[in-house]
């Protein structure tokens, strides 16, 4: 098994998150699993859990200049870019490791 760092983010509880990361732990037991994640997923067991509201710096300054143009919805679209800034920050901060994975939490590994 290779053992590669996993990092979530996702907020809310959804039943197929406590899925998504059972299947991850089931492919890579031996590779630390982080959350970026709020109140309600921070008790999930085999993740290591942060609060995404923590790293909301960069994030924050990307809504500041965002120029909406999808056909998908302002937040929808916002959060897709954002949870991208919320992961640097996180890896700049805890530099868990050189190399990582970041899946979503509706695909399954």
């Amino acid at each position: 098994m290779i053992d590669i760092p996993l990092i979530f983010i996702h907020n809310g509880n959804q039943s197929y998150l406590q899925y998504a990361i059972h299947h991850a732990y089931s492919f890579n037991p031996d590779g630390k699993i982080y959350l970026l994640g709020d109140l309600s997923n921070s008790d999930i067991k085999r993740v290591e859990h942060h609060f995404s509201e923590t790293f909301l710096k960069s994030a924050k300054a990307f809504e500041e200049v965002y120029e909406h143009m999808s056909p998908n919805s302002y937040e929808f679209e916002l959060r897709c870019f954002q949870r991208w800034f919320i992961i640097n920050e996180f890896v700049v901060s805890a530099r868990p490791t050189p190399s990582l994975f970041t899946p979503k939490t509706t695909v399954s590994l």
